[in-house]
């Protein structure tokens, strides 16, 4: 999930919202508030003179809305407690406040009633054992940033976005969205198994897909003895088209 934290520049906070941010999977980008040196390790950086008010808030939800971010942390502190509710009013987007913890499967739990109970929240999307469409993307992509593209066209196709084993290892997607004998079994109408060569436990993992469309610029690749319909050619020539069609079909 693209991840943006929100936060003054203490370092202590910013490593402690950075740990958070790794259940999401991506290197989270930072918007830093206030004057100070920004610390290595995140993605994309902007910087706000501003703490608070609306010269905060308006130009923070262009952000989210230019960028795309699915998951913006803020620290339970007086700051952030005054921004993430007037910007989730101006985004129409929920807030979960309060949050002790988060398990691999991104659940969210936080205290009611003065702590005497806990509550569980689900935040991802659809759940790759239930989605109808499954758009998962393997070592082929090249890098975490490119999974964006991967949920453009899942969310257009009302679909869940899964990894390979490969990309999971290379630290670009969380275990949970691991897709195979060793991750989540899936079986979707269909299934899209992009830059994902096919290994027997991938394999394993998708078979009750009844459709599969494999992506892969090697015509070796093992998906395709599995795939129903494949396209030997660089992904990032080919979805963008698909993207492009569903968009232009309103679908």
């Amino acid at each position: 999930m693209k991840t943006l934290i929100v936060e003054v520049l203490d370092p202590v906070r910013l490593g402690e919202l950075y740990t958070v941010s790794k259940f999401f999977g991506e290197t989270p980008d930072l918007v830093a508030l206030g004057q100070g040196d920004v610390p290595a390790g995140f993605g994309k950086v902007f910087q706000s003179q501003e703490i608070l008010g609306a010269n905060v808030i308006t130009p923070l939800a262009n952000l989210v809305k230019t960028q795309g971010y699915e998951v913006i942390i803020f620290s339970s502190s007086t700051e952030g407690n005054s921004l993430a509710a007037p910007l989730a009013s101006l985004l129409s987007l929920p807030i979960i406040s309060e949050v002790v913890a988060i398990d691999e499967d991104l659940n969210i739990k936080k205290p009611l009633y003065g702590g005497k109970a806990v509550a569980t929240y689900k935040i991802e999307g659809i759940p790759l054992e239930e989605a109808d469409v499954v758009v998962t993307g393997g070592r082929g992509i090249g890098g975490a940033e490119n999974f964006q593209m991967l949920r453009e066209l899942a969310e257009l196709l009302n679909g869940a976005v899964g990894a390979s084993r490969g990309a999971v290892d290379e630290g670009w997607a969380p275990p949970q969205m691991q897709v195979g004998q060793t991750g989540k079994i899936v079986a979707p109408n269909v299934y899209f198994a992009i830059g994902v060569s096919g290994a027997s436990q991938h394999l394993a993992g998708i078979t009750n897909a009844k459709c599969v469309v494999g992506i892969n610029i090697d015509e070796e690749a093992n998906i395709f003895k599995r795939a129903k319909f494949g396209i030997v050619s660089d992904y990032k020539k080919v979805v963008p088209v698909l993207i492009e069609v569903l968009k232009e079909e309103g679908i």
